[in-house]
């Protein structure tokens, strides 16, 4: 279900009809594209929408809300709604920003109440930092993605993710395409900064520079993962050849976890990310 109006969500008898199909288990709402930033009244307007819709439907298991590509959505106007949906278990968002920097904690509080969620795309949500790792994740949580959140920094990635949601099977993590590194890594100990996830099977990870694919592998320890069966490595055929030492990393990388019974799959860049655990888009 896609909505053409303003944040609002358009005409209020539009969302009245809808809270009337109280059996609905899957919503889809899509703002329209925007390069204005979220003004005050509009997103008071969003939040008493959101608010008297999900409370009539408290069956909804998949949601995906995609703010205006150009602008945002505020987190603040999702925190009382989502309280409204117990039996959520797979949910989206796109878009989506904080208005206080100090309160950016409350959108990770306001997720681990949901105690049916077992799938997270966290796509542009600038409303998750490293501070994350200091609250109690959704217990059900074992399929997480998180595309191009820009205030989690890579150094803070394991030790959040890791506290936030170990019990995670499934993990996506996909840059921001910089052409520069955005931050030192050069004191940081790999040997502190791995994940910690004991159940994951699968590793999805979309590098944008060779930065990326150099220091994601500093992270990695199969003895933080002991269960992991696939890496997915995103790569544009574009940029080819690599590097040497690039090349070097990836072939010893890949030799390693050979080895170790790990498989590592390339895969075209351009496949839409969630499309990504599809086989047929695999090359070795």
């Amino acid at each position: 279900m896609r909505f053409r109006k303003s944040f609002g969500l358009g005409p209020e008898n539009l969302v009245k009809v809808i809270s009337y199909c109280d059996n609905l288990t899957a919503l889809y709402l899509h703002c329209p594209d925007s390069c204005d930033p979220p003004r005050a009244e509009e997103m008071h307007n969003l939040a008493d929408n959101f608010n008297a819709l999900f409370s009539e439907l408290g069956r909804l298991e998949y949601l995906n809300i995609r703010g205006p590509s150009g602008s945002t959505i505020l987190s603040e106007c999702l925190l009382e709604p989502i309280a409204h949906l117990p039996l959520l278990e797979s949910l989206e968002l796109a878009y989506v920003s904080h208005k206080d920097s100090e309160k950016v904690g409350k959108l990770a509080i306001c997720l681990s109440k949901l105690k049916n969620l077992k799938e997270l795309v966290l796509d542009d949500v600038n409303a998750i930092d490293g501070s994350w790792g200091y609250h109690e994740g959704p217990p059900k949580l074992v399929d997480l993605a998180i595309i191009e959140c820009n205030q989690l920094y890579l150094s803070d990635m394991p030790m959040s993710i890791s506290a936030w949601a170990p019990n995670l099977t499934h993990l996506e993590i996909k840059f921001m395409e910089y052409l520069e590194p955005q931050e030192d890594l050069s004191n940081f100990n790999p040997d502190h900064h791995q994940f910690e996830l004991p159940e994951l099977t699968h590793l999805t990870i979309w590098p944008h520079s060779e930065y990326h694919i150099k220091a994601i592998f500093n992270f990695l320890s199969l003895k933080t993962l002991p269960e992991l069966e696939v890496i997915n490595l995103s790569m544009d055929h574009q940029n080819f050849p690599l590097q040497p030492d690039v090349n070097e990393i990836l072939s010893s990388m890949g030799d390693f976890l050979k080895g170790r019974g790990v498989q590592m799959k390339w895969f075209d860049e351009n496949v839409p990310y969630k499309l990504q655990r599809s086989t047929k888009f695999f090359m070795s």
